[in-house]
């Protein structure tokens, strides 16, 4: 599982990638450092990923140094979802986001490929990621309140 995801803060997808991992699927995520929205929000997500999962070896975080904005979810090495939802209750429900999904191995390699040259310049996370409790409350709290009244 190869995911390069700009916003995170979902409760589902990150349930998703948690049960991934305790199946000892590798996954990869590959997110900005420094993000313009909901970055506490995004921290605290990766702080729970980590807290759950024990940080195994089959966890890879990556925090890019430059705001990765790409939206895509490489399954399989086959199945791929490219768009421009990102893991956020606002992107499922209430934005006008789009996605394609595509079976297709070669498209899987070269997207994969993208996602990984990322690393190369990231910072791989293993402990703890530092990120402002109060802060992400309030931004899961304004994201509720925003998915239920139409954003």
């Amino acid at each position: 599982l190869v995911i390069e995801m700009a916003y995170l803060g979902d409760v589902r997808f990150t349930n998703a990638m948690i049960r991934a991992v305790d199946r000892s699927v590798d996954v990869t995520l590959v997110t900005g450092k420094d993000v313009n929205v909901l970055e506490s929000l995004g921290k605290a997500t990766l702080a729970k990923l980590l807290k759950r999962t024990g940080a195994p070896e089959h966890l890879t975080i990556i925090l890019h140094p430059r705001m990765v904005h790409a939206k895509m979810v490489v399954v399989d090495g086959r199945y791929c979802d490219v768009g421009s939802a990102n893991f956020t209750k606002l992107s499922h429900g209430v934005y006008d986001e789009v996605n394609i999904y595509v079976d297709d191995t070669d498209l899987a390699a070269e997207l994969t490929a993208h996602a990984l040259s990322h690393t190369e310049d990231g910072e791989v996370l293993r402990d703890k990621v530092a990120y402002k409790k109060l802060i992400s409350q309030i931004e899961r709290a304004t994201v509720a309140y925003q998915s239920r009244n139409g954003g």
